[in-house]
């Protein structure tokens, strides 16, 4: 008696090697692009990145009948707190003669921080629905965070000149350096924020550590005082710390472009700005990208 032979399943037609699907430009839908196409592919919808920017910012405080004034009167209200509780209250102010333009430098370009990794802290857990109904770089939403917050620092780069023309510091040709101070600053913290966004992506609780690690930061990087002056006699090590802390540095070159006669920016803060810039820059991307495939996932 002979045994039925057996019946081996036909391979469907429909699937593909991987190999022979990429050579014909197929890939599996949400599979991570190479870093070169992903960044081609961002790069592609730069325009996308700067009209959702601009939406949220007009969003941000829609709301509010003042609406996007409040992206100036939430940070002179800052330093008017700030100026009485730490200028007058804790005697700061004798570290600046100009300590209203001083401490308004350090507030403003702090917000240009805070806003940029606050906002790309939970840009992707609070985009989860968007991102699994539509395909595209996820790198677009850290962006455009980024983005917002450079547009918001625009009319408080007016401001500062206002306040530096009613203090005495006049006008000057120093103004200019404030273009690349802010786009080294913008740099640094979307590569940060890119960075953050990732983790806090994989672990919600992170996130609400962010607000408090980025108070503590703020303390630490001169935003009220003089650097200089308050470890004038700390040891070495922690005086190069403090110096050399990418706050301080941003907050510093800022503070030259105002005030050029008080605060002369030293040939080094532009290289440890460049440096810290670039570093997190090219760092922040390459971690957020090898993520890619994970993000909007549970």
């Amino acid at each position: 008696m002979t045994s039925a032979p057996t019946e081996v399943p036909s391979r469907d037609p429909s699937l593909l090697d991987p190999s022979a699907a990429a050579e014909l430009g197929l890939h599996r839908v949400g599979a991570r692009l190479g870093l070169r196409a992903y960044l081609r592919a961002v790069a592609g919808r730069r325009y996308f990145v700067w009209e959702l920017s601009k939406a949220r910012v007009i969003a941000a405080n829609s709301a509010n009948r003042l609406g996007r004034l409040w992206e100036l009167l939430n940070p002179i209200m800052l330093v008017g707190v700030y100026y009485i509780a730490f200028g007058l209250i804790l005697g700061a102010h004798r570290d600046s003669s100009n300590f209203l333009l001083f401490l308004s430098v350090g507030v403003f370009t702090w917000t240009l921080f805070s806003g940029t990794v606050t906002g790309c802290a939970d840009s992707l857990v609070k985009q989860r629905a968007l991102m699994r109904s539509v395909h595209f770089p996820r790198a677009i939403l850290p962006l455009a965070v980024l983005g917002r917050q450079v547009i918001a620092f625009g009319p408080k780069l007016l401001v500062l000149a206002l306040v530096a023309v009613a203090t005495g510091e006049g006008v000057h040709l120093g103004w200019a350096t404030t273009v690349p101070a802010m786009a080294l600053a913008a740099l640094f913290a979307g590569g940060l924020g890119m960075m953050v966004a990732r983790v806090v992506h994989g672990s919600r609780d992170i996130g609400s550590v962010v607000p408090f690690v980025m108070r503590t930061w703020m303390y630490l990087s001169g935003v009220f005082y003089s650097v200089d002056k308050r470890f004038r006699h700390a040891p070495e090590a922690v005086r190069a710390v403090a110096e050399y802390n990418p706050g301080h540095v941003y907050i510093s070159l800022m503070r030259g472009a105002f005030m050029p006669g008080k605060y002369p920016i030293e040939p080094w803060l532009w290289v440890a700005g460049v440096g810290w810039a670039v570093g997190f820059a090219v760092v922040g991307f390459v971690v957020f990208w090898s993520a890619e495939e994970t993000y909007g996932g549970e």
